[in-house]
């Protein structure tokens, strides 16, 4: 190994040398290297190692091989080519090459630990800040056991060593839970201090809408009416209902006993064992106003027993005895039973027995037991008998008695309920044509088949202008039936009118509450207006009147160019092919009038059809010819009912054919107005049923 202190002296030797020789330096010794002006030993110089000029870098020495190496002081160790100390080193910890994980310090003795800085704590194996960190939230010391901090539950958050709720931006702390007061039913519109201004609990039904306001949600095929989500088509208090269920949008409230019916519609809705009367629910069974059927009244004393039959009635503790109701527990006439009448001195006693028996209280008169207090026969005595209606009256005199629900008046028991000459109170008469209806009124009284119409009993009359069912009234066995077809439309331009309705009329045999199917025949389509065109367009014959097996068919209508007027009770009126005025429809059965084309024809007089009803029916007048230069038919005249009723319509256009009078009348025919128009035809008027009972 090199020594620095002989190679000083050999230097020293070399200077000398050098300094005696002068100028001419001597040769270096074998295994030197002169460099400049000295000779140096190549091997371990470290300004000349290996080569003039070639000095090591700080560090390093020349190792005496002419190498430059590393050279360490004691207690380094030389790793990747540089002297560290690996008791302290990060990168070389305890030996080359074992680097300390981030956080980590090399501690002195070689080995890697955690070093954690001022405020932090170390916490496994980890550096943690106890202030913030929420798995060890307020943690202190060695951070073990009751110094290890606790683990902040999901949505808190640790703030100077505490765990605390940590609401993110929008959100507001509301007892103790993060809350959208834009959203939260519970809290709706709360502010950024719930405690203060905890916003509105939204009621049932409602929600938070978004922007803080509670409001009712409403399903799918709900409204929103009136605070509360409502089913419009079910709802009777918005029945219909639309939108926003206000104003005209709010749909109807259901009457009293209606339903709304599931379509939006109010509806009556009688419950089981009710049906539908005049519009009214009510029970058939029991309902004196319509026992067993619609319409049909019990008599006055009579009620619908339950089975939908009229029954006398009589109120309780009586029994209906030929056809009077009396109290078998003391009627000596009915006593127990009805018909059973107790013997001459014997009187029911109360429970329904005839007895005969004398107590302390009787006396034997005629060889039988009586009490003289009431024994009529031996009133206050024996053979003092009591007058007729009158009784022995406890205390030994004869006195009027009058039963249970009678009252005495002038003398005599009676009735006021029902009794004419004492209606609902004693002295009062009834007039004439009046009766006491039961209930101690005077009402005025209609035997059947009559009818009250103003205070008066007339014949009921029906005059149907519509299809339906006809129930005979009570006490109607026979209906005598006028049956008017309805009235065929009218041709198109300068044609033939339509004709009335036929007429029919029958008297039938027919049962109370029967229902008859009545069919009133509407009026013919007029035809429609043809331009430039030589036809007869859509117009057609009035329907078929029935009642029953009663049948009256509906009038004709012109079918071809230039031919008759329809046929039907009265023909409709022939057109005139140039020429004015068209013919008039026919009046009370005939036929048609002409121009220079044919009338339609009739069934013929109407007269003895009409006869069975007196004055009611008359014939209307036929209509009018139209009068343009090729003028149509008027239709044929129907039936008015009492004067009264409707008037088919006319063609069109002034000019044109008139309508047919009356119900069934045939419809007027079109004119044409010189310009290859044909104006439309007017439509007949609908059919008619008269009836009167009898």
């Amino acid at each position: 190994m090199w020594k620095p202190r002989r190679s000083l002296a050999l230097l020293a030797l070399s200077w000398l040398f050098v300094a005696a020789c002068g100028s001419d330096s001597p040769p270096c010794v074998e295994g030197s290297l002169q460099c400049g002006d000295a000779c140096v030993n190549p091997k371990s110089d470290n300004r000349n190692c290996g080569e003039c000029g070639h000095a090591c870098e700080p560090g390093y020495v020349c190792n005496g091989n002419s190498v430059c190496s590393l050279s360490c002081q004691d207690g380094l160790e030389s790793c990747n080519g540089f002297c560290t100390d690996t008791d302290t080193d990060r990168t070389n910890c305890g030996e080359c090459g074992v680097a300390c994980a981030a956080g980590q310090v090399c501690n002195g003795a070689g080995s890697c630990e955690l070093s954690c800085q001022a405020g932090l704590l170390s916490c496994g194996g980890a550096c943690v800040d106890p202030d913030t960190d929420e798995l060890h939230c307020g943690a202190s010391g060695n951070c073990n056991g009751s110094n290890a901090g606790m683990e902040c539950p999901e949505g808190f958050a640790c703030e100077n060593g505490s765990c605390q709720l940590s609401c993110q931006s929008g959100l507001v702390d509301c007892d103790g839970q993060c809350t959208d007061p834009d959203t939260d039913r519970a809290h709706c519109g709360a502010g950024a201090n719930c405690v203060n201004a905890p916003g509105e609990a939204c009621d049932p039904g409602e929600i938070c809408d978004g922007t803080g306001a509670c409001a009712l949600s409403c399903q799918a095929g709900l409204l929103a009416c009136g605070g509360l989500c409502t089913d419009p088509r079910t709802d009777r208090a918005h029945c219909g209902a639309t939108t926003d269920c206000a104003g005209a949008n709010a749909g109807a409230m259901c009457a009293a006993g209606s339903i709304c019916n599931g379509a939006g519609q109010c509806a009556l809705s009688c419950q089981t064992g009710l049906t539908a009367c005049a519009n009214k629910c009510t029970d058939m069974l029991t309902d004196r106003r319509n026992c067993g059927m619609c319409g049909r009244q019990c008599q006055n004393g009579f009620v619908c027993n339950g089975a939908g039959a009229c029954a006398l009635s009589c109120q309780a503790g009586t029994t209906n005895c030929n056809g009077t109701c009396t109290n078998t527990n003391n009627d000596n006439f009915n006593c127990g039973t009805c018909g059973n009448a107790c013997p001459a001195g014997q009187t029911c006693n109360g429970v329904g027995s005839c007895t005969a028996t004398c107590p302390a209280t009787q006396t034997v008169c005629n060889g039988i037991c009586t009490n003289r207090n009431i024994d009529r026969n031996n009133c206050g005595m024996c053979g003092n008998v009591c007058p007729a209606g009158f009784i022995c009256n406890g205390t030994g005199s004869c006195a009027l008695s009058c039963q249970a629900g009678l009252s005495e008046c002038a003398g005599a028991c009676t009735d006021t309920d029902t009794d004419n000459a004492n209606c609902g109170m004693c002295g009062r008469q009834c007039a004439g044509g009046s009766a006491c209806n039961g209930m101690g009124q005077c009402v005025v009284t209609c035997p059947p088949p009559l009818v009250l119409q103003n205070g008066v009993c007339v014949q009921p009359i029906f005059t149907l202008t519509e299809s339906g069912n006809f129930v005979v009234p009570a006490g109607v066995t026979m209906l005598k039936v006028l049956v008017v077809g309805g009235g065929g439309g009218g041709a198109s331009g300068h044609q033939g009118g339509g004709g009335s309705g036929f007429v029919s009329q029958s008297t039938i045999a027919v049962v109370p509450g029967q229902n008859i199917p009545a069919v009133v025949g509407a009026g013919g389509l007029g035809a429609q207006a043809c331009d430039n065109c030589n036809d007869i367009i859509g117009n057609t014959p009035g329907g078929q009147s029935s009642f029953g097996g009663i049948t009256a068919n509906g009038g004709g209508t012109p079918t071809v160019i230039n031919g008759p007027g329809g046929s039907g009770g009265s023909g409709g009126g022939g057109s005139c092919n140039a020429g004015s005025p068209g013919g008039a429809g026919g009046t009370n059965g005939a036929g048609g009038g002409t121009c220079n084309q044919p009338p339609g024809t009739g069934q013929g007089s109407f007269a003895p059809l009409f006869a069975p009803f007196g004055a009611a029916p008359t014939a209307g007048a036929g209509g009018a010819g139209g009068v343009s230069s090729h003028s149509g038919g008027g239709g044929g005249g129907g039936v008015l009912i009492n004067g009264a009723g409707p008037t088919a319509a006319a063609g069109a256009q002034a000019f044109s054919g008139r309508g047919g009078v009356g119900y069934g009348g045939g419809g007027g025919a079109g004119g044409y107005n010189g310009a290859a128009r044909r104006e439309p035809g007017g439509n007949g008027a609908p059919g008619v049923i008269y009836i009167i009972p009898g």
